[in-house]
């Protein structure tokens, strides 16, 4: 994959000078201490702010006839934990090896630099184990071939990362576990083993004096499971495919009661209050159609907590730029529709969307490559949300080395060869407020785009949202489109610092990311440049 090379910070002087500043392996820790200089610097001023350097950039005031974004003191929601990865590791790639170092060969290239990102977005960041082939699948000539098997992965020869090896990274990268049980060439009983393995503590427990007799004597204490990688992929063991889908031909009922049953079993093995979520769909919810996604529903709300599909944000290769940059606003779209499903056919019990494994490509080569890649990461992390789900995990953390599948947070296997997408999840955490404000808009052009499958949509040519934080509020937009846009800003909050704004942007294939950082003096009514395929994010000091 191509790497990220520079880094350009602008700095506003008094006599009106822009200095680029190039950076190779620190690329995004300029936009952090920036901000974090920002932060310390207010509040050692108090909340007041303090009074504004005279040498600071003014705002270029409003414009007539531009679109106007408010942004107002009225919050409609709080986002979930969006700023997950996941680990690519359950088997070793390239040669053939006996004992895997996983540690300093696999892991320990990217430790550091992971711990670090969990750091700059945390609290705590959800780490899933699990990947496509987790369930078994089928293979060219139509043999099953088994999936991972949890305690197979345990001997000494495997070349398979064992539970502990994965729990034993996520406690010292400070992440939040999270397990996937292998759905399609597993039972409900393995499943049931694995969550006693990791969180029982009664000692006549089989699976609890296993995990004691391998050094572990405490519970690893695993709160979030997933039960199964990709049950609804063609070729993947378990797939089902429902009367209302193309060439389907099952009843949604055997996907249904499986579920249940790994989903039961699961729970009564637990000690300790556990969530389960269960994959349903593909990225763009059209896996299965409306029909046999409420009957899932129906069928399973009782026993999991929510629900999971995949999402990859960049289309085929060869596709129209604006086509990609369009694909998360339709995201969006679809899970309206599913969050009504999960209204209508929940009984009432509140049940949560999880993505949890997405991409900027479905080919891992390509993954993270460029900064188109980037923007649709950050337009999918507005979308989502703004839709309310709870979690989202990027396909990011590990590969094999010389092998770039799920590096797309490092690029080559390299931790000092951050990715467009790196740079974009570390900003975005840090403009992205827990508390989601209603953004109103008024003149948004409206883009038809073609749809995944057929037919077409409307989408507004700028992603906007609007959040707050402690004594920040945020706002971030997105263009989505090639053509340069200008937009007013409304902020009804009363603004009591500088004003700091962050700009991505890049030519669509681009290997860089240029991130200009300016601090403007305090306004409440501004006009800001948009440039073609961009992420503009401000961030608002304000009560």
């Amino acid at each position: 994959m191509l790497p990220v090379s520079e880094y350009a910070v602008d700095e506003w002087r008094s006599e009106g000078l822009r200095r680029s500043v190039q950076i190779g392996a620190a690329v995004v820790a300029v936009v952090v201490i920036a901000y974090l200089g920002y932060v310390v610097l207010r509040q050692e001023k108090g909340p007041s702010g303090g009074s504004t350097p005279s040498t600071m950039a003014e705002l270029p005031p409003i414009m007539r006839n531009e679109v106007t974004i408010t942004c107002g003191p009225q919050i409609v929601g709080a986002r979930g934990d969006l700023f997950g990865t996941s680990l690519n590791v359950p088997r070793w790639v390239g040669d053939a090896h006996t004992a895997v170092d996983w540690d300093s060969r696999f892991l320990g290239a990217t430790e550091d630099a992971l711990r670090e990102h969990m750091k700059l977005v945390g609290p705590r960041v959800p780490l899933r184990f699990g990947y496509e082939p987790f369930d078994g699948f089928f293979d060219a000539g139509g043999k099953l071939v088994q999936g991972y098997h949890w305690r197979d992965a345990l001997a000494d020869d495997s070349a398979e990362m064992s539970i502990d090896e994965f729990m034993g990274y996520a406690t010292r990268v400070g992440a939040e576990p999270q397990l996937v049980v292998n759905f399609g060439t597993g039972t409900a009983g393995e499943a049931a083993d694995l969550v006693a393995y990791v969180n029982g503590t009664d000692p006549a427990d089989p699976m609890v004096a296993l995990r004691r007799s391998r050094g572990r004597q405490e519970p690893w204490g695993v709160k979030v499971f997933e039960i199964g990688a990709t049950p609804w992929l063609a070729g993947s063991a378990g797939f089902d495919r429902f009367p209302d889908s193309p060439g389907g031909s099952r009843d949604p009922q055997a996907l249904g009661r499986r579920q249940t049953e790994f989903a039961r079993a699961m729970r009564a093995r637990s000690p300790v209050p556990v969530k389960l979520f269960a994959p349903i769909t593909s990225w763009d919810l059209s896996s299965y159609g409306r029909t046999a996604l409420r009957r899932l529903v129906s069928l399973t709300a009782p026993d999991v907590d929510g629900y999971a599909f995949h999402f990859d944000a960049a289309a085929e290769p060869g596709q129209a730029s604006e086509k990609v940059a369009l694909r998360p606003a339709f995201l969006g779209e679809r899970l309206v529709e599913f969050s009504t499903i999960l209204t209508e056919e929940g009984g009432g019990k509140a049940l949560e969307i999880a993505v949890t494994d997405w991409a900027g490509s479905r080919f891992p080569s390509a993954m993270g490559r460029n900064w188109l890649t980037g923007l649709a990461l950050a337009d999918s992390m507005l979308v989502m949300a703004d839709r309310g789900v709870s979690r989202l995990n990027y396909f990011a953390a590990a590969a094999a080395p010389g092998d770039p599948g799920g590096y797309s947070y490092w690029l080559g296997g390299d931790p000092q060869s951050p990715a467009p997408t790196l740079v974009t999840t570390q900003v975005m955490a840090r403009h992205l407020g827990r508390e989601l404000i209603e953004t109103r808009t008024a003149g948004v052009e409206v883009i038809e785009t073609e749809l995944p499958g057929g037919g077409s949509a409307r989408i507004p040519a700028l992603g906007v949202r609007c959040s707050k934080r402690d004594y920040d509020a945020s706002l971030v937009v997105v263009n989505r489109t090639s053509k340069p846009r200008q937009s007013n800003v409304a902020v009804e909050f009363r603004v009591i610092a500088p004003i700091q704004q962050t700009q991505l942007v890049a030519p669509t294939g681009a290997d860089t990311v240029d991130a200009a950082v300016i601090t403007y003096q305090p306004s409440n009514k501004f006009s800001i440049d948009l440039p073609p395929y961009s992420v503009t994010l401000l961030l608002i000091p304000a009560v």
